[in-house]
């Protein structure tokens, strides 16, 4: 959910801030987006064990994946039923919007999403859910959402990504979340946060300590409901039976991480 604008732009829609109300609307946004009816329709026919991603800091499986993630706040997010989950979502827009309904959606927002068949239906879902809590949704499915046209603009109250995890290092993610990260096109702005995801990329820490950072710094994204994670993509690739040396790697590079061992 973006918070703010862009590189020049100011961005004042109803998420705009860190008032009750932004945080309430945020959070509403993200309980009734329906992460497990996405994942049950659109991954579990190619990878049948898929599961909601809860952050995106760590490797769904890990050890530390299922340590931070029954601790950072997340798991309200898959607590009950997704009509349960939309029905606390309405409850909380209509602190703000008394006469917010299943059929009248007074909050009006702005979805920006990559011109996909899979982000397009996956923006299908979410939309109709969450007009359920009382938001109206404008669906704008963009040819150009990596470039500085559209994910910089201010115009957007939600954006859809797609990221991967690219190395294994400590610092993992952290471009996403720090105020001068990289990869926040947002505005997401927190002191505490910056302090934390900046040790992870300049200090020299035991496992346990990262551990623990990531677990503040995921914490700290949950309060504000800044974002949330929808799944784990699958990745299928194939090679002949000839080529030896294929190790698949949990990267973005997937397989051709190791291609200086390949061999046929």
């Amino acid at each position: 959910v973006s918070n703010a604008g862009g590189e020049k732009d100011t961005y004042t829609g109803p998420f705009a801030g860190n008032s009750q109300k932004a945080k309430d609307l945020r959070k509403a946004f993200l309980l009734a987006t329906p992460r497990q009816q996405v994942v049950d329709t659109l991954i579990k026919p190619v990878k049948s064990d898929a599961a909601p991603l809860d952050t995106q800091f760590s490797f769904y499986g890990t050890a530390e994946y299922k340590a931070n993630t029954a601790a950072s706040g997340v798991a309200e997010y898959s607590e009950g039923t997704q009509a349960q989950r939309t029905a606390k979502a309405l409850a909380l827009v209509q602190k703000h919007y008394p006469t917010a309904s299943a059929t009248n959606a007074p909050v009006k927002l702005t979805f920006l999403h990559a011109n996909t068949t899979l982000r397009n239906a996956i923006a299908k879902l979410i939309i109709a859910e969450v007009a359920k809590a009382g938001f109206d949704v404008t669906d704008y499915a963009s040819p150009d959402i990596f470039g500085l046209r559209d994910n910089r603009n201010s115009k957007y109250d939600v954006i859809m990504y797609g990221y991967s995890l690219t190395a294994i290092s400590q610092a993992s993610s952290t471009g996403n979340y720090r105020s001068d990260g990289s990869n926040n096109v947002f505005g997401w702005a927190d002191d505490k946060l910056d302090a934390i995801l900046k040790s992870l990329e300049g200090d020299i820490l035991t496992q346990k300590e990262v551990t623990a950072k990531r677990l503040a710094a995921d914490k700290i994204i949950i309060d504000n409901a800044w974002g949330l994670p929808l799944y784990a993509n699958p990745t299928i690739a194939a090679y002949s039976k000839d080529l030896k040396g294929i190790d698949p790697a949990p990267l973005g590079s997937v397989i051709t991480w190791n291609f200086f061992d390949w061999s046929f």
